[in-house]
C-alpha cells in the first residue's frame, strides 16, 4: 500500500514526483545487494556528505540510498514530463535539497553508478546513461 499526502493536490508535476520517488523506494527494497553495492560507491564518490539531521534523512545510509532513489525520480519525471521540466521540478522542492543538488549535478556519474548495478528502472528509455566499460 502507497499513502501519499495532498501537499501538492494541487500541482500534478510535484504529485508525481512523489508518486515516482516512493515507488523508487519499493524497487530499492527488491534489489538490497545491488543497492548495498551502489552505496560503496557512491560513499567513494562523496565521502563527506552533510550530516544527515541538517538534510532531512534518518541516518548517513539513507543520504546515500536517497541519491540513488532521487536519480530514479528524476530519471522517471524525464520520461513523463521531460528532462527540462523533470530538473525544475525537482529543484523546487523544499526536501533533500543537498542530495537533490547532486541528482541535478551529477546526473550523468550518479545514473553510470546506478547502470553498473541493474539499478535503473527502465533502460534506455529515460535519461541518457552509459555505464564505463571496465
Amino acid at each position: 500500500m502507497l499513502r501519499l499526502n495532498t501537499k501538492f493536490v494541487n500541482d500534478d508535476e510535484k504529485a508525481l514526483s512523489t508518486f515516482l520517488h516512493e515507488q523508487a523506494h519499493w524497487h530499492e527494497e527488491a534489489h538490497k545487494e545491488a543497492v548495498n553495492d551502489a552505496i560503496d560507491q557512491l560513499r567513494e564518490h562523496y565521502p563527506d556528505p552533510p550530516n544527515h539531521e541538517e538534510i532531512g534523512t534518518r541516518s548517513e545510509y539513507s543520504t546515500y540510498l536517497h541519491l540513488i532513489v532521487n536519480w530514479q525520480e528524476l530519471d522517471g519525471m524525464a520520461q513523463y514530463v521531460g528532462e527540462e521540466k523533470a530538473r525544475e521540478v525537482l529543484s523546487s522542492l523544499d526536501r533533500y535539497e543537498w542530495i537533490y543538488g547532486q541528482v541535478l549535478q551529477d546526473t550523468s556519474e550518479i545514473g553510470a553508478i546506478l547502470a553498473e548495478h541493474g539499478l535503473l528502472i527502465t533502460p534506455g528509455e529515460g535519461l541518457v546513461v552509459e555505464a564505463d566499460e571496465q
